[in-house]
């Protein structure tokens, strides 16, 4: 029988960019031979769904339990206690995904912890792969998180600036740490003549170039503020980039949540409502990971607030520029720009955006497209490698353990 993979770390594929991490760590463990995968999620009939991948079984969550994402009737802990022990029995690695989960942001970390932990109580190896780690404002989910990765058999930070924080200030092993990056750089674009059909139903003719812009519902409430401000501020920026372009700009709605107050797809009607230009476009219907990615890669530039609406653009050799709240976006962009263009010139943070009236001009007017095209495409095929190091990793370590 071949090998049982537990996922954990999962929220929910409502979020394109965590449908493409679980995507993408069963598509890679692949590479390396046959697997049974079962995934943790607050979602599991929609996620099933969605990924429609016959080797990977989606269930509910055991160890952590959203009730604001759950729609079954509430486990009884006795009967969650006994799937959480008939989960690990079976399981001959534990995969623990989730990309940001252990950082300050969320306020989530230490309950995440709960699946590696008790894999480690019951000797079954940990792969951590590919995540931002902290800083972390609190020490005891410092302490708590280092406690774990010790224990892991694999553990991959997937950029420089996280690294150095677990070297550095977490005072973690050198050599435990492995540098590696986001497995979402390896998705595979949805087919041409998919994209096709996509562009042309939203009213881009096939070859016309346009700009992709994706907006974040829950980024103003996450950081404390106005919505209002933002909404403002993204017409702003809509503006400025009509102006400047006289392109399409294509609204992508990256996250299809049930909460409104992170439903993407709400704040990109509300957008294209208001601003009610002919050139910008809501991109309809509840497409995938794939088919984003396939939109984004044909654009000439793409500004993000969605960290994986911006890695399907960076992995796809487009210009970037990020509108970001953690250390995430900075590490990220910074591995996949390198040295030779300034993280000032592709990065903005979310309170500066909204509170400073010139930063949409700024992105709207001060961009240079072609630095930026030939920087990812001198780095693209190391961040790829990066990425796919995460499995081999993972195959030798389960190879050691067999």
């Amino acid at each position: 029988m071949p090998p049982h993979v537990i996922i954990s770390g999962v929220t929910s594929c409502q979020n394109r960019g965590v449908e493409a991490l679980v995507r993408c760590i069963i598509e890679g463990l692949g590479t390396f031979g046959s697997w049974r995968a079962t995934v943790l999620t607050q979602t599991p009939e929609q996620d099933a769904a969605l990924l429609a991948l016959p080797e990977a079984e989606c269930v509910a969550d055991p160890f952590v339990v959203s009730r604001s994402l759950r729609t079954a009737p509430p486990e009884p802990e006795h009967r969650l206690a006994a799937r959480r022990e008939r989960l690990i029995a079976s399981a001959d690695l534990v995969v623990t995904t989730g990309g940001d989960l252990h950082t300050a942001d969320y306020g989530v970390s230490t309950k995440y912890l709960a699946a590696p932990v008790a894999a480690h109580n019951h000797n079954v190896p940990v792969a951590m792969l590919a995540h931002s780690i902290g800083p972390f404002s609190d020490p005891a989910e410092a302490e708590a998180w280092c406690a774990t990765a010790q224990h892991c058999a694999v553990l991959t930070i997937r950029e420089t600036i996280s690294r150095r924080y677990v070297v550095n200030d977490l005072a973690l092993s050198d050599k435990l740490v492995t540098l590696a990056a986001d497995p979402a750089f390896l998705l595979a674009a949805a087919p041409p003549e998919h994209a096709d059909g996509l562009l042309t139903e939203i009213g881009v003719p096939p070859g016309c170039p346009y700009v992709c812009l994706a907006p974040s519902k829950g980024i103003a409430a996450l950081r404390g503020l106005s919505e209002r401000q933002h909404m403002s501020a993204l017409m702003s920026l809509i503006s400025c980039l009509v102006s400047r372009w006289r392109l399409p700009i294509l609204l992508l709605p990256h996250v299809h949540d049930t909460r409104p107050h992170n439903d993407d797809r709400r704040l990109v009607a509300d957008l294209a409502q208001n601003v009610a230009h002919p050139l910008v476009r809501a991109v309809p219907g509840a497409l995938n990971a794939a088919q984003y990615k396939a939109i984004t890669a044909r654009s000439v530039l793409t500004v993000a607030e969605r960290m994986h609406a911006a890695i399907a653009a960076l992995s796809s050799g487009v210009p970037t520029v990020t509108i970001g709240y953690s250390q995430k976006f900075l590490g990220i962009l910074s591995d996949a720009y390198g040295d030779t263009i300034p993280l000032d010139q592709v990065h903005l943070g979310v309170e500066s955006f909204i509170t400073d009236d010139k930063t949409a001009a700024r992105i709207g007017d001060g961009i240079d497209l072609e630095p930026l095209r030939s920087a990812l495409a001198n780095r693209g095929a190391l961040i790829r490698t990066r990425a796919r190091s995460n499995f081999a990793r993972v195959a030798d370590t389960l190879g050691a353990h067999a």
